[in-house]
């Protein structure tokens, strides 16, 4: 059975689609309809209790409705795929950004290991410093006790 798709409440002949409502057991269209299906902009009436189906079939090529589901569909799509590479990109600098703010600390710890290192290595260069300064008086006294004999 084909019934005429009902647009906000009542028929219109301006409409491109139709619907077909395929309704097991009944042999004729509802005569008081008790239930709604509705759709984006279109309602299609169906008798209560009744187990059915209902289709929209696009009555010309073109229809701006149908165009603007496909477009939306398509837009939604992209939208998702966009928003999905944000995602991404987002933990990637959420990763980035952790480890930055890891790296101060780390390269303060180095710092301060650096300069204790440097520290040691400057008293072990006076200790040598002392120590040589002292093997030069010794040899400066040994050499002057030599050339007195």
């Amino acid at each position: 059975m084909n019934y005429r798709m009902i647009r906000n409440g009542a028929m219109s002949k301006h409409d491109n689609y139709e619907i077909e409502a395929e309704v097991f057991g009944l042999n004729s269209p509802p005569q008081s309809p008790s239930l709604f299906y509705d759709l984006p902009g279109l309602s299609c009436q169906k008798e209560r209790g009744r187990v059915g189906s209902i289709k929209i079939h696009q009555k010309s090529l073109g229809s701006e409705f149908d165009l603007s589901l496909r477009l939306l569909s398509q837009s939604l799509s992209k939208l998702s795929q966009s928003l999905s590479k944000l995602s991404q990109s987002l933990s990637k600098l959420s990763q980035s950004l952790s480890k930055l703010s890891q790296s101060p600390s780390k390269l303060s710890q180095s710092l301060s290991k650096l300069s204790q290192s440097l520290s040691k290595l400057s008293q072990s260069l006076n200790k040598l410093s002392q120590s040589l300064n002292k093997l030069s008086q010794s040899l400066n006294k040994l050499s002057n006790d030599y050339f007195l004999f």
